[in-house]
């Protein structure tokens, strides 16, 4: 057994969950006549996954999902026209590492948040990235709060390695002022952090949302020219899961 004083520096040093594979090992007949470098590396691989499980719960905690349980193993692949392949490589979370946009179309109910979502957990909070979920017009009534530090709250949105922003370009009220602050944001992400935007609109019509402002045009370059289409079709997916 581990002394008191060997335990209460495991606690010191933030490890005190080797105390207790150790005392699961105790209690395990087939350890008591293992080597001694085999039952370390036990030691080292339980640590290792306890300490990466709470990194991850961590990380999904933070991120605020609007659909934390999402994952691609749940997708409903049936009738929908979905490019399953293209799909299961964002999973991989090469475009995390390429630093590449994901953009999920579709019509309201189509599962585009949900699809967001899923591709986010496996490919980017399940690897270890930083990830972050928020509505575009919660985004803008931060903007908008008169003790709003737009430097605060665009660093707070250019930090994560993965940023997730919904109900993209579904306010009607955007000003100059909003598409300045999305043009700075999407310049500090731009090549260096990947966003998955979900919107009701094909990107060719994005130009008319932003009123066909000059900086608008400016936002949109930086978004597509380094992004995966993801049409999630126009099957109602809140009415067949309602079915299933």
């Amino acid at each position: 057994m581990i002394s008191s004083s060997a335990k209460q520096q495991l606690i010191k040093m933030k490890l005190s969950e080797i105390t207790d594979i150790l005392e699961r090992q105790n209690g395990i007949i087939e350890f008591t006549g293992m080597p001694f470098d085999e039952r370390m590396e036990y030691v080292i691989n339980s640590l290792y996954e306890i300490k990466h499980a709470k990194t991850i719960l961590g990380l999904r905690k933070r991120a605020r999902l609007k659909m934390p349980d999402a994952c691609i193993n749940d997708i409903i692949w049936e009738k929908r026209g979905l490019d399953k392949r293209k799909i299961l490589d964002l999973a991989t979370g090469n475009f995390v590492l390429t630093q590449s946009n994901v953009i999920c179309m579709g019509p309201t109910g189509a599962g585009k948040t949900f699809m967001a979502c899923a591709i986010a957990n496996d490919a980017a909070i399940n690897q270890g990235f930083v990830t972050k979920y928020i509505r575009m017009p919660d985004m803008l009534t931060e903007l908008h709060q008169p003790e709003a530090n737009k430097n605060k709250l665009r660093k707070k949105y250019a930090a994560p390695e993965v940023l997730i922003v919904d109900e993209w370009l579904t306010s009607e009220d955007i000003d100059n002022d909003d598409i300045s602050f999305l043009l700075d944001l999407m310049e500090d992400r731009s090549d260096t952090k990947s966003t998955i935007f979900c919107t009701l609109y094909p990107y060719s019509q994005w130009n008319d949302k932003l009123k066909r402002r000059v900086i608008g045009q400016s936002v949109i370059d930086r978004i597509v020219h380094s992004a995966v289409i993801i049409d999630c079709g126009t099957m109602n997916m809140r009415a067949e899961k309602r079915k299933r």
